[in-house]
């Protein structure tokens, strides 16, 4: 017997959010495991090989200039450890908060997008849940994002604000706009995830044209528990 439509856009739906929960934890289960084993791993490396590489400074200069450079290209791997760690759970997230972590991001992505970014962050949110604090940084992240690799903007706002008992995220650029069949295309796989991760917490997301000016705004908005 075939399922009738709205059973398959259920199963559809409780699929959709079963993936993004796992993804989720399988994301901090590998920043854990990259930032203790890797880490340490690495650091033993790098002790050993300076060890080498300074008895060998007046003995072998030009073996320890080799030793020197490895020590140099595992700094870089530790650093790209770092990054790969951010990308995948925001230490900042569980240790110092929405608030700081969303601020941080943001002075990063300016750094390395070109954009202006301008912040308007009110407070710590230090009383929010942890699924309800990743998933408003996970919406602002895509946001940014979006707006870097589609707007043509030159500048972005991004406020987080308390309004009512409801955590209020606003992201808005001066790019082109997005077109109306794009918000819910079926290429915008991004903009599908962001819907749904609001969703599986009760709260709401709305996409489109900048009233004021040109550009796209995104307006999430969670009430908390």
């Amino acid at each position: 017997m075939e399922l009738h439509g709205e059973t398959r856009l259920q199963q559809v739906t409780s699929l959709s959010r079963h993936l993004i929960q796992s993804i989720e934890t399988e994301r901090a289960a590998l920043a854990r495991e990259l930032h203790d084993k890797l880490g340490s791993s690495l650091t033993v490396i790098t002790m050993d090989i300076s060890i080498v590489a300074q008895k060998l400074k007046d003995t072998d200069p030009e073996l320890a200039k080799h030793l020197q450079r490895a020590i140099a290209m595992i700094k870089d791997t530790v650093a790209l450890k770092r990054r790969m760690i951010e990308e995948l759970r925001p230490s900042m997230l569980d240790s110092l908060g929405l608030s700081v972590c969303l601020t941080e991001h943001a002075r990063e992505f300016e750094k390395h997008s070109g954009l202006k970014v301008i912040a308007d962050i009110g407070e710590d949110f230090n009383d929010m849940p942890t699924d309800y604090a990743i998933t408003i940084f996970r919406v602002a992240e895509e946001s940014l994002t979006n707006a870097a690799r589609h707007s043509g903007a030159g500048k972005i706002w991004i406020s987080l604000q308390r309004r009512n008992g409801e955590v209020c995220l606003l992201v808005e650029d001066d790019g082109n706009g997005i077109a109306p069949e794009a918000i819910y295309g079926v290429a915008s796989c991004g903009l599908s995830e962001m819907r749904e991760r609001m969703a599986m917490l009760g709260g709401t997301l709305a996409i489109h044209q900048r009233v004021n000016g040109g550009g796209t705004s995104v307006e999430a908005a969670l009430l908390l528990p």
